[in-house]
């Protein structure tokens, strides 16, 4: 019988399913693993704005985890938003006691529709607590700018170096509108990644999904780069496959719609 690996995403809930949870979850049963969760916060939202965020309190946090990490052999672990700084406190605690588990970090400080709950004492966390503890941690080019302002790539080098942290800083928001440009930096190591931009309207999830990927492809035993090339080829391919997804139920504005994760590979 085939083994699936077991995954789980730490991260927030998405009513209309294009990110968060719901897009690692997706992710992570395309790759054949079999994705597990924990939620920091529900949402009320839409590919256009998120209208209301919840915060799940700390100790339920506590303990969807905890349960998880009690029963199963978890493969991989994947973070995604977190709703305060009390949150990646605990979590990180939690996941201390198991380093032997890769973890991808995905410093959500804000939404692919304009929404942010950035705040200095979360942002601190992510640096002092959760970046030590990852195994890699993806930030985009804005997200990077606020974790470390005025940064240069060998700054990002050092920052690897001194916590023995991958770092993949993501060019999606990048200014050329033909090639995205992704560096993945490894201590001294730094490999930059080309590849087309995808002129497409369903790019909600984007982030969560390449963390994801990412997560679940060191799940499946590939090694941290290859895994990170991978989850690259599998964003492109997804994006490619969803023009037009779900256009004609939408009642408003076309912009930012979920993927469609029901690709062949």
């Amino acid at each position: 019988m085939k083994k699936y690996p077991i995954c789980v995403t730490i991260a927030g809930s998405d009513s209309c399913a294009g990110a968060g949870i719901q897009a690692d979850l997706k992710t992570f049963q395309t790759l054949q693993c079999y994705g597990m969760s924990v939620i920091t916060a529900t949402t009320a939202q839409n590919h256009l704005a998120i209208n209301e965020m919840h915060p799940i309190p700390v100790t339920h946090v506590e303990t969807q985890l905890n349960t998880l990490l009690d029963e199963y052999d978890v493969a991989a672990i994947k973070t995604g938003m977190f709703a305060n700084a009390e949150q990646i406190e605990s979590v990180t605690c939690i996941l201390n006691n198991y380093a032997q588990i890769p973890l991808i970090v995905d410093p959500v400080l804000g939404s692919s529709s304009g929404t942010e709950w950035e705040s200095h004492t979360l942002v601190e966390a992510i640096k002092n607590l959760l970046l030590p503890r990852a195994t890699m941690i993806t930030p985009n080019l804005v997200e990077a700018s606020r974790l470390f302002p005025d940064y240069s790539i060998s700054d990002l080098q050092s920052i690897s170096e001194s916590t023995n942290t991958a770092i993949l800083l993501k060019g999606g928001h990048g200014i050329d509108e033909t090639t995205v440009t992704d560096s993945f930096i490894n201590k001294n190591d730094v490999l930059t990644i080309r590849h087309e931009r995808i002129s497409t309207l369903n790019s909600h999830g984007t982030g969560c999904t390449l963390a994801s990927a990412i997560a679940a492809n060191i799940a499946l035993g590939n090694d941290l780069q290859n895994s990170t090339k991978t989850a690259i080829d599998y964003v492109h391919q997804t994006l490619s496959n969803s023009r037009n997804y779900l256009h004609d139920s939408c009642k408003n504005e076309l912009r930012n719609l979920p993927m469609n994760h029901t690709i062949k590979l």
